[in-house]
């Protein structure tokens, strides 16, 4: 079946284009077809590693150049393979650490994954909102879209990096959830007529990635539960005298956004491109509950039970915050006779 000039303009607009948008009017050059690889390539400096491989496409290109513009930097981290991880983004330095023995897959896909998150804290400015006041179901609708859109956006990384034509390793495979959305995708660049929409983004990446997330079930709730523990020791101290934290307190409520301003934080996730905004028009319903709840079968049960008790601890919080605030503010002066 013939393919419009339309979908070419679209792949092309999708490959050079990113969720930052940082550059334009850039040629994809042509690659060769997927070749077989008879063994897989491995690189010593794990950080040359992940340039080398980001070189290989317009997109990987155009993530170090956001890296380089927003001083996102790369470091490897052999305690990494301690904590069963293979890279992390330090929201508080800004560099994304790897572990110093991966693929050329893994490199790629797992390095887009972090430069998303670095994304979301340079860009985005998504991962502010949890030093900010927002209730405990908001912290935990706000975590799974920070690591479900990452997981959607590595995978999409993949299936650029297979239309291109670059050959794959065994550390494909190893990248799980990654990999299934990055062959799912490579379908819809390569061989669709309308190129991949923002709708099939959504059922093909963005959902199943959030479907992904049971194993960061507790993980989530137990730093959520943190998150509350803190507060309220912040407004003991507070209360206690603590001038400075009281201060701190006030500018964290002043900075907390809206139940609107949060919902339209939600639907910058999942972004590829200014026009490419898969959950521009979804159901508040869909945002704000179903999303968050996918991958919790036979979770839920606790999830909820738990989120009622955060919520009513965070709930008494605020009120002895905002009464601590009322006491602290300056008398009104009273008028003249």
């Amino acid at each position: 079946m013939p393919k419009t000039a339309a979908h070419y303009l679209k792949k092309a607009w999708l490959a050079t284009t990113l969720a930052i948008t940082l550059t334009t009017g850039m040629a994809q050059a042509q690659t060769p077809r997927p070749q077989p690889q008879p063994q897989e390539q491995t690189y010593s400096d794990a950080v040359q590693g992940l340039q080398t491989e980001f070189n290989k496409t317009v997109l990987g290109r155009n993530l170090l150049l956001f890296a380089q513009q927003y001083g996102v930097t790369f470091s490897t981290d052999a305690t990494l393979a301690t904590r069963n991880r293979k890279a992390e983004y330090d929201f508080n330095t800004s560099n994304v650490s790897l572990h110093p023995r991966l693929s050329p897959d893994e490199l790629a896909m797992t390095g887009a994954h972090e430069v998303r998150h670095a994304y979301q804290h340079k860009k985005m400015q998504a991962t502010q909102l949890e030093g900010t006041l927002i209730n405990p179901w908001q912290r935990w609708v706000l975590r799974r879209y920070l690591e479900g859109d990452a997981l959607a956006y590595g995978g999409f990384f993949g299936a650029d990096r297979l239309e291109k034509g670059l050959p794959t390793g065994t550390g494909f495979g190893r990248e799980g959830m990654a990999a299934e959305i990055a062959m799912r995708l490579r379908g819809e660049l390569q061989f669709s007529r309308d190129g991949l929409t923002p709708t099939e983004y959504l059922r093909l990446a963005f959902e199943p990635a959030m479907g992904s997330l049971e194993p960061y079930n507790n993980n989530h709730l137990s730093y959520i539960t943190e998150q509350i523990t803190q507060f309220e020791r912040d407004v003991r101290d507070a209360a206690n005298g603590n001038r400075q934290k009281l201060q701190d307190l006030k500018m964290r409520m002043a900075a907390t956004p809206t139940d609107a301003q949060f919902e339209a934080k939600l639907r910058q996730f999942g972004t590829l491109a200014r026009d490419f905004m898969p959950l521009q028009n979804a159901s508040q319903q869909a945002l704000l509950q179903d999303y968050p709840r996918l991958g919790t079968a036979g979770f839920e049960q606790k999830l909820d039970s738990e989120m009622q008790k955060l919520s009513e601890r965070h709930n008494a919080a605020m009120r002895q915050l905002q009464e601590l605030t009322r006491k602290a503010s300056p008398a009104a002066p009273r008028p003249r006779a």
